[in-house]
C-alpha cells in the first residue's frame, strides 16, 4: 500500500471514528429531556448511556476475534452494519425500554470501529514513534467528537427535536462505508488465517488477562477514561437543572474539556521526538493527580461554580491525554502477533469499567463534591494499578506466569 492510501485509510478510520464516538455526546444535552418526552425517571435516560458503554465493552472480545480470523474488512463491516441498523431504530423508538435497547445494540455494533480502527494502525505504522504519533492524533481528532457533539446536539434538539442526532449519525455512516471498504482491500490477511474456534478464543484472552503488565496499563487507562464518563453523564444534569445552564450552552463546558484533551494530545506528538514514552507516561499521571486533587480540595472547602469545576476538570484531562497514547501503546507491544484481541480487550475494559461507574452513580446526589470524588477516586485507583504489577507477591506472579506459558502456542 503506497504512503498516501496509507494515510488516506487512516484519515478516514479516524473519521468513522470520531463520528461513532460522538453517538453519545450528540444527545447528552438532550438527557435531561428525554424524562419529558419519555415520562420517565434520570435513572432510566442514565441507562442509555450505561447500557450503550457496556454494549461497547462485551463486544468488543467477539470483533477482536473476528478481527483476527475473519480479518479486519468484515469485521468493521460487520459492526457498522449493526450500528447503522440500531442508530435507526434509536431514531424512531417510542418508549424509553425501546431506546434502552437499540443503545445496546448500537452500542455492540460501535464496538467494532476502535477494535479494528486500533489493529490496523499497529498494522500500518512499524515503528514506535510513529504509532506514538498516529495513536496521539487519533485521540485529539476523535476528542473533537465529545467537544463539538454536545454543542451540535444542543442546537439540533432546538431546531429538530430529539431524534434528529440518531437520524444524522445514519446518514453520515452511510455515505462513509461505500468510501471506507474499498481501501481496506488491500490490508494484508490477518496472522491467523485459519478459522479460530472457540478453544483458541479463550487462550487468546487468558493469555492476555494472565500478563501483569498488559492488564496493568489497561486498567490504568480505563480507569482514567471512567472518570471522564462520570463527568459527561453527571455534570449534563447537574448543570442544566441544579445551575440552570442552557441546553445549548452545556456543550461549551465539555468543550473545553475536550480542548484541553486535544491540547495534551498534540503536545505528546511533540515529546515523542524527545522524551521517552515512559516518562511521558508518568508525567501524564502526574498532572492528572492534581487535577483530581484539586477537584477534591476546592469542592470541600469552597462553592464551585461550574465554569471554575470544568477548569479543573480540564488539568484532569490535560494529564489523561499525555497518559492514554502510550499506555494503549505500551499495552499492545506485549502481544504483537494478537493486535485484534488486545485491541478488544483494552476496549472492553474502558467501556464496561465506564459503564459500571455511571450504573453505581446513578442515583448520588446532585452536587459538585458528589462528582468531584468518584472522578478522584479513579485517578487514585490508576496510580494503584499501574504499580500492580511491580507489587504483587512473585509467588502469586509466578503462578500467573505459569498459566501464561500454558497458554502459549506452540
Amino acid at each position: 500500500m503506497t504512503p498516501s492510501r496509507i494515510t488516506f485509510l487512516t484519515g478516514v478510520i479516524i473519521f468513522i471514528l470520531a463520528v461513532v464516538e460522538m453517538t453519545t455526546d450528540l444527545y447528552v444535552p438532550v438527557l435531561p429531556h428525554l424524562m419529558t418526552l419519555f415520562n420517565t425517571q434520570a435513572s432510566s435516560v442514565q441507562l442509555t448511556i450505561s447500557l450503550h458503554l457496556l454494549g461497547l465493552g462485551l463486544g468488543q472480545p467477539i470483533v477482536g476475534c473476528l478481527a483476527d480470523s475473519l480479518g479486519y474488512r468484515k469485521a468493521l463491516f460487520i459492526g457498522l452494519a449493526l450500528f447503522f441498523v440500531a442508530s435507526l431504530g434509536c431514531a424512531v423508538s417510542q418508549t424509553i425500554e425501546t431506546l434502552i435497547l437499540f443503545r445496546l445494540i448500537q452500542g455492540f455494533g460501535a464496538c467494532a470501529v476502535p477494535v479494528v480502527g486500533l489493529a490496523v494502525i499497529k498494522e500500518l505504522y512499524h515503528e514506535e514513534s510513529q504509532q506514538i504519533k498516529i495513536l496521539s492524533i487519533m485521540s485529539m481528532v476523535i476528542a473533537m467528537s465529545p467537544a463539538l457533539g454536545p454543542i451540535f446536539g444542543g442546537y439540533l434538539f432546538v431546531l429538530f427535536g430529539p431524534r434528529a442526532c440518531f437520524y444524522g449519525i445514519s446518514m453520515i455512516i452511510a455515505a462513509a462505508m461505500p468510501v471506507l471498504f474499498p481501501l481496506m482491500r488491500s490490508l494484508a490477511a490477518p496472522a491467523k488465517t485459519q478459522k479460530t474456534n472457540s478453544k483458541e478464543m479463550v487462550k487468546d484472552y487468558l493469555r492476555l488477562f494472565a500478563s501483569f503488565p498488559f492488564l496493568s496499563y489497561s486498567l490504568a487507562n480505563a480507569l482514567l477514561i471512567a472518570g471522564i464518563w462520570i463527568f459527561i453523564v453527571k455534570a449534563s444534569f447537574l448543570f442544566i437543572q441544579t445551575y440552570q445552564v442552557p441546553s445549548t450552552h452545556y456543550g461549551y463546558y465539555q468543550a473545553y474539556v475536550v480542548s484541553t484533551f486535544i491540547l495534551g494530545s498534540f503536545i505528546t506528538h511533540r515529546l515523542t521526538n524527545f522524551w521517552s514514552q515512559q516518562r511521558i507516561l508518568i508525567g501524564g499521571l502526574i498532572i492528572n493527580c492534581i487535577g483530581s486533587a484539586s477537584l477534591v480540595g476546592v469542592s470541600t472547602y469552597l462553592s464551585p461554580s461550574p465554569v471554575l469545576f470544568t477548569a479543573l476538570l480540564g488539568i484532569y484531562s490535560f494529564g489523561m491525554s499525555l497518559f492514554r497514547p502510550c499506555a494503549l501503546n505500551l499495552a499492545m507491544d506485549f502481544f504483537p502477533k494478537q493486535k485484534g484481541a488486545s485491541s478488544s480487550v483494552i476496549g472492553m475494559l474502558e467501556m464496561v469499567l465506564g459503564s459500571l461507574a455511571i450504573y453505581f452513580l446513578k442515583e448520588s446526589e446532585p452536587s459538585l463534591i458528589q462528582l468531584a470524588f468518584p472522578i478522584a477516586l479513579m485517578s487514585f485507583i490508576s496510580c494503584l494499578t499501574l504499580g500492580a504489577a511491580n507489587l504483587v507477591p512473585p509467588d502469586l506472579r509466578s503462578s500467573f506466569l505459569r498459566l501464561k506459558r500454558t497458554f502459549r502456542p506452540k
